[in-house]
């Protein structure tokens, strides 16, 4: 049965080999060509040499700037690939069956459903998770040598540069593995499975990015400093990841007042209106202060647990229904 399940799928298997190696060496090469820029520039460039016509520093800052857009690009195809596995490998692995009607051969062998099921899923998905991890270690790597200045990512523990580094991006592989086979089984037709795929993975992403994630470690409240002539001003790091949606308020750790939000809402009608003259003199009197929540870098491995461990647990979820379906399954 496995020697039989690698016949069948090694087709799709060594083409999402080759697509993943292919990809790993593009970024092999831009880390390359950026390192090499860099080091020119830093060793015998100054800055005005850059805008020098026929100046050595000039090819230089375009090398650099050129591996700047490419990783850019990288970053982006390191977000979806993992539907590859989901729409490529997952989605195929069991609607195929039932589409060439090969299953109804499959099941009047002496085998039964589920060990025909389970083979077929862990062999394929041993391939995914070997794919997976290899891709996550060298996304790590390359994402620490080529910095995110002029980037839409940020650091490692905002959107974006969150979700293609750490340990996430093989728990998205296997979800999304998990998920195409598993609507594979249950609607028996690969293109049915592949849209399915495509939007539930994505509402997925989505879902946890802007409601899930953020809850997943109890967020850090940092202060505004109220500067007369600029207005409010946040001392949030570059590497941390603002996560309110506006102004955050609480009482003043160690003091007298109450700390419920009751109390906050009190004095914030107390106070009159936001933002106005002497606005947070009269907060910082009742002992209530203004800022923002932010997850700092240090919770990025608690965050990165967290969610690979749902996408897991949402995976062997998926493997149950499936084993569910070909157990009810009638032809």
């Amino acid at each position: 049965m496995i020697w039989l399940t690698w016949r069948q799928h090694r087709a799709v298997l060594a083409v999402s080999a080759a697509v993943v190696v292919a990809f790993v060496v593009w970024m092999l090469i831009v880390e390359h060509d950026y390192s090499g820029a860099a080091r020119a520039i830093a060793k015998s460039c100054t800055p005005g040499q850059f805008y020098s016509q026929n100046s050595p520093c000039t090819a230089h800052y375009s090398a650099e700037t050129s591996a700047w857009l490419q990783a850019d690009v990288i970053r982006w195809v390191l977000l979806a690939l993992p539907l590859l596995f989901g729409v490529l490998l997952g989605a195929p692995l069991f609607a195929g069956e039932f589409e060439r009607k090969t299953v109804i051969l499959a099941f009047i062998q002496n085998i039964s459903r589920t060990r025909w099921m389970v083979i077929r899923w862990l062999v394929i998905g041993l391939v995914v998770a070997i794919l997976s991890v290899a891709l996550a270690a060298v996304s790590n790597w390359w994402f620490l040598h080529v910095p995110t200045n002029g980037s839409s990512f940020g650091s490692r523990i905002q959107p974006g540069g969150f979700d293609v580094t750490g340990i996430v991006p093989a728990a998205y592989a296997l979800f999304a593995f998990a998920l195409g086979a598993a609507l594979g089984m249950i609607l028996r037709r690969t293109a049915r499975a592949i849209f399915g795929t495509v939007v539930l993975f994505t509402a997925a992403r989505i879902l946890f990015e802007h409601y899930v994630r953020r809850q997943l470690a109890a967020p850090v409240f940092s202060q505004a400093q109220n500067n007369l002539n600029q207005g409010f001003s946040y001392d949030v790091s570059a590497d941390s990841w603002n996560v309110g949606t506006g102004p955050a308020y609480r009482v003043v750790p160690g003091s007298a007042h109450p700390t419920s939000q009751a109390y906050i809402n009190h004095i914030m009608n107390v106070c009159g209106q936001p933002f106005g003259v002497n606005w947070t003199g009269c907060l910082s009197k009742r002992g209530v202060q203004i800022g923002v929540l932010v997850q700092p870098a240090s919770h990025f491995w608690a965050l990165q647990w967290g969610e690979a461990g749902s996408f897991v647990a949402a995976a062997a979820f998926l493997f149950g229904l499936a084993l569910w379906s070909v157990r009810r399954w009638r032809a």
